[in-house]
């Protein structure tokens, strides 16, 4: 089986993304692992507390796109180090 590392160049849009004109925001190039809640500043009234040190959390969205050259017949895709609550899509 052939394993490939996959961490690297992910966009990344703080928020939901969205292909609706006048509503994408610009993504900018990041490498995995990534956390954007420790970009924003910490605020006393978070809503997680200290549970979440104090940062405000939201949403953040990775996408990547990528193209096989030929289809395995079994494909795995592992994802790792995943916080809070995560949903992973593959082709849609």
């Amino acid at each position: 089986m052939k394993k490939e590392l996959f961490s690297r160049s992910w966009e990344f849009v703080n928020g939901v993304s969205s292909n609706m004109p006048g509503m994408k925001k610009e993504p900018r190039i990041v490498n995995l692992p990534h956390d954007f809640m420790i970009e924003q500043d910490v605020q006393p009234e978070a809503k997680g507390g200290a549970d979440l040190a104090w940062y405000p959390g939201g949403i953040g969205t990775y996408t990547k796109y990528f193209e096989l050259e030929t289809v395995p017949p079994v494909l795995e895709l592992l994802v790792e180090g995943c916080f809070g609550s995560t949903t992973v899509s593959v082709n849609g």
